[in-house]
């Protein structure tokens, strides 16, 4: 009996540890990044696709939120629209010449984002573009 009578005071320390880290821990509000509304896209960006060049191929990004790409295959070939970034990864499924689709990607840290066609060797013929968002 006095073994358990001692051990669990002990079974307690991490309990108090994690309320205290939660009272006293944390890290400023500046570090993190900006949360961003649920919902409507803030805007959207249209990029013309053809054989081999995206339209635009430089785009900023103003504020964190949700950004709508429209990928518009101006062309004769399949084509197809991936965004990677800090913290997305999004794509579209193939376009046919003459149609087009959309894909909402969540921007919410700084950085350097790009986007292109992922189809066969179209980004390396020159459908690639990038975009920024500096806050």
């Amino acid at each position: 009996m006095r073994t358990a009578s001692r051990i669990a005071p002990l079974a307690l320390l991490p309990v108090a540890a994690l309320l205290l880290a939660g009272c006293f821990g944390g890290g400023s509000k500046s570090s993190a990044p900006k949360k961003v509304r649920p919902g409507k896209p803030i805007q959207q960006i249209d990029v013309k696709e053809s054989e081999f060049k995206l339209d635009p191929n430089k785009v900023s990004f103003d504020r964190p939120g949700i950004y709508r790409f429209q990928a518009i295959n101006a062309g004769k070939q399949v084509h197809a629209l991936k965004i990677v970034g800090p913290g997305v990864l999004a794509s579209t499924a193939k376009i046919k010449p003459g149609q087009a689709t959309t894909v909402d990607v969540v921007v919410a840290k700084k950085g350097s984002y790009k986007f292109f066609d992922p189809l066969g060797d179209h980004r390396k013929l020159g459908m690639v573009g990038t975009a920024q968002f500096e806050d």
